[in-house]
């Protein structure tokens, strides 16, 4: 499988098969925690509010809200999260924490299993009239959106995949002596043209090359390094 999101990083064409092969690898990473979400708006709000009163062992202090079975609790990442959940959860925050803690709060709860859970909570109703919020409406749409296609952000994930890459790289090279601050992004590069393997990301946690690919990388590209 090739590491095909860090092809728009490096401007690359990637071709059809390859970005199935991505979308189905994504959507399979992220079918564990897909909630089944109503397109229509009114059920959708119906479902979620007040859904937290169905966790088993949690504990969350909401003693400062008014009407709490108003509030939604999403869950966007955990400890164990690959990159496609901590780029979606970044577009969450970036579209939902612009309303202001009156509709839109961001917590972190701890858990025996996952260590923590990044969790949106959301407002779906308005304490008075009882209409659907705009950060609720926010929500929906975004959500919406993932029930299409599993990323909400592909340069965003892309991104994200290139740096894991490129930490990948410093962790396993030897020390490098020669004096080229961009060493790693031309690892990377010359692992991209002649051994893309070592750059898949089968776990969606980022490529992890060998010890063994990087040294003949710095090689070939003439770059110094402790031996």
């Amino acid at each position: 499988m090739r590491a095909i999101g860090l092809g728009y990083v490096l401007g690359l064409s990637v071709c059809c098969v390859d970005m199935i092969l991505l979308i189905t690898r994504v959507r399979a990473i992220l079918s564990k925690d897909k909630m089944n979400i109503p397109s229509d708006i009114k059920e959708a709000a119906k479902l979620c509010a007040g859904n937290w009163r169905e966790f088993t062992d949690f504990g969350w202090d909401n003693s400062d809200i008014d009407h709490v079975d108003d509030w939604f609790v999403y869950h966007l990442a955990n400890r164990d999260s690959g990159i496609a959940a901590e780029s979606n959860e970044h577009v969450f925050n970036e579209e939902l924490l612009s309303f202001g803690d009156m509709y839109v709060r961001s917590e972190r709860f701890s858990h025996w299993g996952v260590g923590w859970v990044n969790v949106l909570i959301i407002r779906v109703y308005e304490a008075c009239g009882g209409e659907i919020t705009e950060a609720f409406k926010k929500w929906h749409e975004l959500s919406m959106a993932l029930s299409e296609y599993p990323l909400l952000d592909e340069s965003d994930y892309s991104q994200r995949e290139y740096d894991v890459a490129l930490e990948a790289i410093g962790n396993v090279a030897p020390i490098v002596t020669s004096v080229c601050p961009s060493w790693r992004q031309d690892v990377f590069r010359w692992l991209w043209d002649n051994d893309q393997r070592q750059l898949d990301n089968e776990d969606d946690h980022g490529g992890c090359p060998s010890e063994e690919s990087v040294i003949k990388a710095l090689d070939a590209l003439g770059i110094e390094y402790e031996r």
